[in-house]
């Protein structure tokens, strides 16, 4: 069972943001969090032609910094991309329990809403690591980030069905 998230930076990352990543996740998913060492920037996964991270690439990697019981997020300060979307802000990997936030297209002027911005992305990556699909309410937590301002509309918590999924399919981690 999954009862502790380690969040990385992937880069050259402000603390604050690192944490704020976590904050909301944590709380949803009733995780303990641990900031785990500073990574590199994922040079491996950059795409000169996009200008952006391969996002499932560096999902891959981060199983190298996993260890066993616990989920890893990894946060970088630039744009991530996925072959079937130019765009993507966060994703997961429910099999290798991995999770990637880009924060790039998160800015805006006030820099508490940048971070609350972060918190809510984190929420849909590591959702999606636990085994959650992105979600049609737009107030739910795992509510579909098509972009970022849609992430201030955000209550804040999972919606019932997203918390029932949540439930069936963290018990099918204990097994």
């Amino acid at each position: 069972m999954i009862r502790r998230m380690k969040v990385v930076g992937l880069g050259d990352v402000p603390r604050g943001l690192l944490e704020a990543a976590a904050s909301r996740a944590a709380t949803i998913f009733g995780l303990e969090t641990l900031l785990g060492e500073v990574l590199a920037e994922p040079s491996y996964a950059f795409n000169a032609a996009r200008g952006k991270f391969h996002a499932a690439a560096i999902l891959r990697k981060l199983t190298r910094v996993r260890e066993d019981g616990e989920l890893v997020l990894g946060v970088g300060t630039f744009d991530l991309f996925d072959p079937d979307e130019d765009a993507v802000i966060a994703d997961g990997d429910r099999d290798e329990r991995t999770a990637v936030l880009g924060t790039a297209r998160l800015t805006a002027p006030d820099p508490a809403r940048t971070l609350e911005r972060a918190s809510h992305a984190a929420v849909v990556a590591v959702g999606k690591a636990l085994g959650l699909r992105e979600c049609h309410d737009p107030r739910c937590g795992m509510a579909t980030i098509s972009q970022p301002d849609t992430l201030d509309r955000r209550s804040g918590k999972l919606c019932q069905s997203c918390e029932v999924a949540y439930s069936k399919g963290d018990r099918a981690w204990a097994r």
